[in-house]
């Protein structure tokens, strides 16, 4: 890798440069040098919003793309760094170092390991810059480090990689690298917690079938977009899968959304479903339809389904602790071709159980996405497809 301090130079003068410039100026550095700099200026744009505090601090240098898209938000770095509690905690698959960099702000002492030397000196010299003095750093595999760590800590954390050697995601929580099923026994000689991340990809209900000593499981969304699914295992825990407690939360600008439920009393509900719509139409946040709990949802509101396949409920009242998106419904369209045209060609259109895509219906009605109106395709209890106008109120 280029000299950590000549790179940071060189890209300082690159960032001095206005982006018309900018091509002309790399253009005179050798190929690897230039590609390292794209990726610099690169992962500063990707982490405008997803790392704000980062954003600012010029000596910060960045890895590869791809180490920059998996690794953490700052949201949901300081959220996992607010589940746990103690004074040690071994951050096993470092990583970018968003993970530990949180961890470090609420643990006593944390040690990161990381097995790439490329990234791993990319995060030494951002964790100097931004003044971390109680990480420990390690350019070791997990199970190396492991083998060789002798000590207890309070908690354990592992973001597994959830792509194979050519780039593929991987669809099996025991494919990932390190195998968490083979270190479970090292990790638990070492202490008592271990929280591990994964992808919203993977399958809650056979992660929980595969991994023992489960105690609970958090599904954390973001502005409504599922990003991880985190497991605290706890020693000697033994609760069976179908009565692990589910907590979903969706982090918003302002608020958090949290519902927390198991598969055992989903599996003991039934929903009721709707004849017809009331004055409003209830979507729940993307941390619950991704745990499933499709019926415990429409249980704790008091809500009717418009469909078994349909994850929409409606109600004649307004509930404003409900954990999604609410929207009054202005009318059920009886001549969806003559009163589209009449309303207006721009909609933000949902389509949820419906046989068109966005992309057919806008074709279909010839509609642009966009302005104020919803527009929500969905299919009733009886099957019916409709479009509805709506107008979304939380």
């Amino acid at each position: 890798m280029q000299n950590l301090n000549e790179l940071q130079t060189l890209l300082k003068q690159c960032l001095n440069v206005s982006w018309e410039k900018l091509p002309f100026v790399l253009q005179k550095y050798p190929a690897p040098l230039r590609k390292m700099l794209i990726e610099q200026i690169e992962g500063r744009k990707k982490i405008q919003h997803k790392i704000p505090s980062w954003q600012k601090i010029s000596d910060l240098l960045f890895p590869a793309t791809l180490s920059v898209e998996q690794c953490s938000s700052e949201k949901t770095a300081f959220f996992k760094a607010n589940l746990l509690s103690g004074k040690t905690l071994i951050d096993l698959t470092g990583g970018f170092g968003v993970d530990t960099w949180a961890f470090a702000q609420t643990f006593e002492k944390v040690w990161y390991v990381e097995k790439n030397p490329d990234l791993f000196q990319i995060t030494k010299h951002n964790f100097e810059v931004l003044g971390l003095t109680n990480v420990s750093l390690h350019n070791q595999t997990a199970q190396d480090f492991l083998q060789n760590f002798h000590e207890k800590v309070d908690s354990i954390y592992l973001d597994p990689a959830r792509r194979d050697k050519q780039g593929k995601s991987i669809a099996q929580i025991t494919d990932t690298e390190p195998n968490i099923l083979e270190l479970l026994p090292q990790l638990f000689e070492k202490t008592e917690k271990i929280l591990l991340k994964t992808s919203p990809m993977f399958e809650i209900k056979e992660a929980l079938k595969i991994l023992p000593n489960v105690a609970s499981v958090y599904v954390v969304s973001v502005q409504n977009e599922c990003k991880e699914v985190l497991y605290l295992l706890q020693k000697n825990t033994q609760t069976q899968w179908h009565n692990v407690p589910i907590h979903t939360y969706n982090l918003l600008e302002n608020q958090t959304e949290s519902f927390t439920a198991t598969y055992a009393k989903e599996s003991e509900l039934s929903v009721n479903l709707a004849n017809t719509l009331s004055e409003y139409l209830y979507e729940p946040n993307s941390a619950i339809l991704k745990a499933g709990f499709f019926k415990s949802i429409a249980e704790r509101f008091a809500l009717q389904k418009l469909h078994p396949h349909t994850h929409l409920y409606t109600h004649k009242e307004i509930i404003t602790d409900f954990a999604g998106r609410i929207f009054r419904v202005k009318k059920m369209l009886s001549n969806p071709q003559r009163e589209l045209a009449e309303i207006g060609s721009k909609w933000n259109i949902l389509a949820r159980n419906y046989p068109l895509s966005v992309a057919e219906i806008c074709k279909k009605y010839k509609l642009q996405e966009g302005g104020n109106e919803f527009l929500i395709a969905t299919t009733m209890q009886d099957n019916r497809k409709v479009l509805v106008w709506a107008e979304r109120i939380v």
